[in-house]
């Protein structure tokens, strides 16, 4: 019986999420796309960077900082999630990529040089 109990204590905490209530100015509301991201960690929190990389050039877009309690609960949520999908849609993904012509990966000497500037990003973010 405690089963039972842990499943409506869940059910009700999951309600009551989804009638809360959220503020945003609309540049944040309607949000931004990142294809790529760099995660640092201290002691005392996780930041997360987001960027954008198109045409041989990477913006920052967002960044996230989170205490690592916090972190914790969003790598169970995001797991969570992507299990969802992936048990809903898995099937359309695979019929689709069979399908799509996948564009070959970027020669060597480029992601070479990406990974160059991203660690130059982290040395600089670890300097300040």
């Amino acid at each position: 019986m405690p089963a039972k109990n842990k499943n409506v204590e869940s059910v009700q905490k999951e309600e009551s999420l989804r009638e809360m209530t959220v503020l945003s100015q609309p540049d944040i509301f309607k949000g931004v796309y990142t294809n790529l991201a760099y995660i640092h960690h201290t002691e005392n929190e996780f930041l997360i960077d987001f960027f954008l990389k198109f045409a041989g050039q990477t913006q920052l877009v967002s960044r996230v900082i989170m205490s690592p309690a916090h972190m914790a609960a969003f790598k169970k949520a995001l797991v969570e999630n992507i299990n969802n999908f992936e048990s809903k849609y898995r099937k359309k993904m695979v019929s689709k990529s069979k399908k799509a012509k996948v564009p070959p990966p970027p020669p060597p000497e480029q992601r070479q040089a990406e990974r160059k500037t991203l660690r130059e990003y982290a040395k600089r973010h670890k300097e300040k």
